[in-house]
């Protein structure tokens, strides 16, 4: 990650003395070594050296620039490593200090970033690094390899920063409409009760709504409860009807087979009709229970919907207000 760690501070150590030291370009140590020329020769066209001076400036403003980030001022630091950028010569024999600055400023951007959390500084960091990697010789593998990794670490923060701040506005877009929704349900609310006691304040004659007739459905479930449940009890009524003959029938088998001497064949009829009786009081058990409950059930369930059925109708006057009651059993 690209932090002003100790590779940063030694990169800043070289910087101000590629900067402090940088050598003047060779055409102009070439003309303060050469012999005095005939003046009535023919002058060649020179070349402009970077003038020294701008280098001594830009190692001036470098130095500032540390010292306010060794103070935290990482604001002032980074106009300061501009200023001394634009001042730097672009000539070739500068292009190392040239390439120091650059990777200064892109760590001082990165740390400001860090700081303030801001997504800019860290855009301008990529931008200063991407810019250094061109100054590096295309031999320095190691080098290059470096920066490739650190650009790969800014661009996935800038990819999450991206994310969030889209998330943050969708966020907010959808915090928006639910206010507006919010306020537009507000609005129709209070337009309804202005609504309400507006005709409330009108004077208006009695006016009485006429009950409805009872319900088909109530009364539908009245009869067939009542029905189901007369069958029911005729089922009840005859579990208890065979039970007692199947009772009687095995007294009477009892009695018989009690004497040494008896008929076998009434003692089997006389079982047989208990058995069919057992059988019987067992169906009219179960299917009259099960009807006397689901008519019960339909009967409760019908009069309870009438009773329900409740007519409350407002009536007003100039001088009078109340209500009507209606109801239907």
């Amino acid at each position: 990650m690209l932090r002003p760690g100790r590779s940063w501070r030694a990169r800043a150590l070289a910087a101000s003395l590629l900067l402090a030291s940088a050598p003047l370009p060779a055409a102009v140590r070439a003309a303060e070594q050469a012999p005095a020329e005939d003046v009535d020769a023919p002058a060649e066209p020179a070349r402009e050296p970077a003038p020294a001076s701008d280098m001594q400036t830009a190692t001036k403003l470098f130095e500032q620039a540390r010292a306010r980030q060794r103070r935290g001022d990482l604001v002032g630091a980074i106009a300061l490593l501009e200023d001394a950028l634009a001042v730097s010569p672009e000539a070739p024999e500068y292009t190392k200090a040239r390439g120091t600055l650059l990777y200064a400023l892109a760590g001082a951007c990165h740390q400001l970033h860090d700081k303030s959390g801001a997504s800019e500084p860290l855009r301008d960091a990529q931008r200063f690094l991407g810019e250094y990697a061109e100054t590096l010789d295309p031999s320095d593998r190691a080098s290059r390899a470096d920066v490739e990794r650190q650009q790969a670490i800014l661009a996935a923060k800038l990819q999450t920063i991206a994310a969030e701040e889209e998330a943050a506005r969708e966020a907010e877009a959808q915090r928006v409409a639910e206010e507006a929704a919010r306020a537009a349900q507000e609005r129709a609310t209070l337009t309804e009760a202005r609504a309400e006691l507006s005709e409330l304040a009108e004077p208006r004659t009695p006016v009485v709504s006429e009950p409805p007739p009872p319900s088909l459905e109530a009364a539908r479930m009245v009869i067939a409860g009542g029905l189901l449940t007369g069958f029911g009890a005729v089922g009840l009524i005859t579990m208890g009807s065979a039970m007692a003959v199947g009772a009687a029938r095995d007294r009477q088998t009892q009695q018989i087979t009690s004497e040494p001497e008896h008929d076998h064949n009434l003692v089997d009829e006389l079982s047989e009709e208990g058995r069919r009786a057992n059988n019987i009081a067992w169906v009219g058990g179960i299917v009259g229970g099960a009807l006397l409950v689901t008519g019960a059930s339909l009967l409760a369930a019908g009069v309870y919907k009438r009773r329900r059925e409740l007519v409350i109708a407002p009536a007003v006057g100039r001088a009078s207000a109340g209500l009507w009651l209606s109801t239907s059993f």
